[in-house]
């Protein structure tokens, strides 16, 4: 849960890798899989589901996002996994997350190492911050991305009485990716 949390809100790359390496070894029964093979694995998987889905337009070539050039989506593609992903109430908990705490493993008092430090992930996403200037009452959820090739990037979801919408945002401005999910 903590890994998931860790992607989702703090876009932890270490965290999809993770997920990648632990998913690909389990799944191929095969837990001497290098970390390569196994992310290669779930990469594998990711794009096999994906078609499954209909994201026909898209190819995936690591677990994590950034940039290559065989790693490749469009906005419908995004909103197909989006769609699938709102299935899973565990999904949604996590997207609709403001803050998270959790106690670090890591000691930060040498005189007293049982202490835990605490650990507060803030999610990115300023459509479900109250606070912020952007915030829109009706967003659910969702999850932000950038990379200086794809720009501001946001795929969220809003409900609004009986209606669910997805929006998705790709090369976007660090406003844009806001006021063009609210619009």
């Amino acid at each position: 849960g903590d890994l998931i949390r860790g992607l989702m809100l703090a876009s932890g790359n270490d965290a999809a890798n993770t997920i990648a390496v632990h998913i690909g070894r389990k799944v191929s029964k095969d837990p001497s899989l290098s970390i390569t093979q196994a992310m290669d694995y779930f990469v594998e998987m990711m794009n096999s589901r994906a078609q499954e889905l209909g994201a026909k337009n898209s190819h995936f070539a690591n677990p994590h996002g950034y940039h290559d050039d065989n790693h490749y989506t469009t906005a419908l593609d995004l909103a197909l996994i989006k769609r699938e992903a709102l299935k899973h109430q565990f999904y949604r908990e996590v997207v609709a997350t403001c803050l998270y705490s959790m106690e670090d493993w890591s000691s930060v008092n040498e005189e007293n190492p049982e202490e835990k430090e605490i650990r507060y992930w803030r999610n990115s996403n300023a459509l479900i911050q109250k606070n912020d200037k952007f915030y829109y009452e009706y967003a659910t959820g969702g999850k932000t991305g950038y990379t200086s090739k794809a720009g501001q990037c946001l795929v969220s979801s809003a409900t609004r009485g009986d209606m669910n919408l997805i929006s998705v945002v790709l090369n976007s401005s660090k406003e844009g990716k806001w006021t063009d999910s609210v619009a």
